[in-house]
């Protein structure tokens, strides 16, 4: 009897000291690596949500250079005259004046390296030449807004001339004007994320 109650005492001895502190140390080893593999998984999605940023912003990058390209840029005169007479549908109209450019704020927000020009053309064109020019001028920069047009019938002094059929016009139309210029408040464009953990 006396070697039961000792073999008893040794067993509770022994499962308080060794197997208890035995279990705690497991369970917090246990409690650490799910901590690990939820640090791991965290981390994971944050490279993939990194990646997936990084993604979006050299897209939009990439749209906003390709946007970029129907744009007046550099000197707003010289783009003027490279642009307008390049298209076919201007062979047939007669762009007789450039009026120098007058450029200006643009009026939105956030400050953007871009200004407003307004370009002001004159000269003479039957009325359908006239209208497929504009309608290939629009087409081709979108960010080209015409402000006015006149016309008035063009005056000759032969009655039977086919001239008489031509109106004289005075268009008006603004562009974005993209500028090398630095803004006063310049707005910093974020190259790519990364994660601030390490």
């Amino acid at each position: 009897m006396c070697i039961v109650v000792v073999t008893l005492l040794l067993g509770v001895i022994l499962y308080q000291m060794v197997i208890t502190s035995s279990q705690e140390v497991l369970r917090i080893r246990s409690g650490l690596l799910n901590d690990w593999q939820l640090a791991q998984r965290d981390g994971k999605n944050q490279t993939e949500v990194l990646a997936r940023l990084n993604r979006g912003l050299e897209e939009a990058n990439e749209q906003i250079r390709e946007c970029e390209t129907s744009v007046a840029t550099g000197d707003p005169y010289r783009w003027l005259m490279k642009t307008l007479p390049n298209f076919y549908e201007a062979d047939p109209v007669d762009l007789l004046n450039y009026e120098p450019p007058q450029t200006s704020e643009w009026q939105i927000y956030p400050k953007v390296p871009y200004r407003g020009v307004t370009f002001v053309v004159s000269g003479n064109a039957y009325y359908q030449d006239l209208g497929k020019l504009l309608v290939a001028l629009e087409n081709s920069h979108p960010y080209l807004r015409i402000k006015r047009l006149d016309l008035e019938p063009k005056h000759s002094a032969d009655p039977d001339d086919k001239e008489d059929e031509k109106l004289a016009f005075r268009l008006e139309f603004i562009s974005m004007l993209k500028t090398n210029a630095v803004l006063a408040d310049p707005v910093p464009v974020p190259q790519g994320f990364t994660s601030k953990k390490r």
